[in-house]
């Protein structure tokens, strides 16, 4: 295959469908057993919630990483993004200044953008995410906004979002914010960063 991001994104459809099945089989089958009083509440609690986990990650890297030009859908993002922020103890708003959002791409903006920022806030806080169209009407411009007791991002993602770097340069540390940085850059926008203080953050893509 000439397109080696063709090559990844097949691969990647291919390992969320193979994981999908058995993880849903697992938590189908954690259910019974605590249904059943077989595993003792805190055990239960810890392999209920690591499934949960598990489920929800498939899901935001199921779409985080698809190719298609109409999916996914901003209602599935949004479902997403609000069970990530539930999770991790996050308050969510919305601030959306458009009758209709584009599918595909930007939702993955959306969903990248958001994903990154709820793993800065280590100790909860809030989230809210502002969308309007941009000045020439054609595509939409996003800013998030964090704020919490401790509000940073992972080692090396601020260093990745704001400088010139290049694919070889990325490891599994910095991957994400670099392919943030790509999916902007085919939306034909450029992403800023910027840590207020250590209890609030900004982050643009317009």
């Amino acid at each position: 295959m000439s397109d080696p991001f063709a090559l990844m994104h097949l691969m990647t459809a291919k390992l969320c469908h193979d994981i999908a099945t058995p993880l849903g089989a697992l938590g189908l089958g954690l259910e019974m057993a605590v249904s059943n009083e077989r595993i003792d509440k805190d055990t239960a609690d810890l392999l209920l919630t690591s499934s949960e986990t598990a489920k929800l990650r498939l899901k935001i890297y199921r779409a985080l990483l698809s190719a298609s030009n109409n999916s996914p859908i901003f209602p599935d993002v949004k479902q997403i993004i609000m069970d990530l922020c539930r999770d991790s103890k996050v308050q969510l708003t919305w601030d959306i200044k458009a009758s209709m959002l584009p599918d595909g791409l930007f939702c993955r903006l959306v969903l990248g953008a958001s994903f990154l920022i709820v793993e800065g806030l280590h100790k909860g806080g809030a989230l809210s995410i502002h969308i309007k169209p941009s000045s020439d009407d054609e595509s939409m411009e996003l800013m998030l906004v964090s704020e919490g007791e401790m509000v940073q991002l992972r080692p090396g993602y601020m260093e990745t979002l704001k400088s010139e770097t290049a694919l070889k340069d990325q490891t599994s540390r910095t991957i994400l914010p670099f392919y943030l940085k790509m999916m902007a850059a085919q939306y034909q926008k450029k992403i800023d960063c910027e840590l207020e203080s250590p209890h609030k953050l900004y982050l643009t893509i317009c």
